[in-house]
């Protein structure tokens, strides 16, 4: 098994070294371009960039806070933005029996 993984591992970096040099040509050909303020070149740079950061990992992890509800749903609002409270519910869906689950 490690020996799999040791060649995934050196397939991969070989992989990534080969994506980095395509970047490279790609950016080099757009740079001189950006650098006169030519907006679709400095687009096309950017997302290069963002493509090296994700191929690499550069970019910072995303924070996410998870919050629980406490309490239970007292209303929601309908696609037609209109305010249902829980004795509404059963209309909505009426194909959903009141113990939540389809009748069949």
């Amino acid at each position: 098994m490690t020996r799999i993984n040791e060649r995934l591992d050196s397939a991969a970096t070989e992989m990534r070294t080969t994506e980095a040099a395509r970047l490279d040509r790609l950016q080099l050909a757009a740079w001189p371009k950006a650098q006169q303020g030519d907006l679709r070149a400095i687009d096309t740079v950017l997302r290069i960039l963002q493509r090296r950061a994700s191929l690499f990992g550069l970019d910072m992890p995303t924070r996410v806070d998870v919050t629980t509800m406490s309490q239970p749903i007292k209303a929601y609002v309908s696609v037609d933005g209109s305010w249902k409270g829980p004795d509404e519910w059963d209309d909505l869906l009426p194909e959903v029996s009141r113990n939540g689950h389809s009748p069949n």
